[in-house]
C-alpha cells in the first residue's frame, strides 16, 4: 500500500514492468510485503530475469531483478 500512494497508483491499475532483460504487463494488487518490493508470480514474471545468472549446480534462477514500474 505504501509503494502504491507512493507511485499514485490504486490497487488493480495497469503497468508495465520493465528490467534489464525483458518487461511484463499485469495489475498492481497491494500485499503484505517489505516497501520497494514486489513479487511476480512464475513462470510470468519469468521475462524480467537474466536467463544467464542462475545457479549452475540447481539452473535457479536469480530471481532478483530491478525493474521500473510505468502505468499503462
Amino acid at each position: 500500500a505504501e509503494d502504491l500512494r507512493l507511485l499514485q497508483l490504486e490497487e488493480g491499475a495497469a503497468v508495465a514492468l520493465t528490467s534489464a532483460h525483458g518487461s511484463f504487463r499485469g495489475r498492481l494488487k497491494a500485499a503484505p510485503i517489505k516497501p520497494g518490493n514486489l513479487e511476480v508470480h512464475w513462470p510470468e514474471g519469468n521475462a524480467l530475469l537474466s536467463a544467464a545468472a542462475s545457479d549452475p549446480d540447481s539452473m535457479e534462477p536469480d530471481y532478483n531483478a530491478s525493474v521500473t514500474v510505468a502505468p499503462l
